[in-house]
């Protein structure tokens, strides 16, 4: 083990990129999905009424 290879394991785990990226994948798709329902619900509501 090597200076340089202790210094890539501790920046690799002192950042989380994976995990930061997979909250923002999930929270994008929720958001996406929320705004499609509210939208057909809006259109159902126009034809009904």
């Amino acid at each position: 083990m090597s200076e340089k290879d202790l210094e890539q394991q501790n920046s690799a785990h002192e950042e989380h990129p994976d995990t930061r990226g997979t909250l923002a994948l999930l929270l994008g798709y929720m958001a996406l999905i929320v705004a499609l329902w509210s939208y057909a619900y809006i259109l159902l509501l126009q034809r009904g009424g």
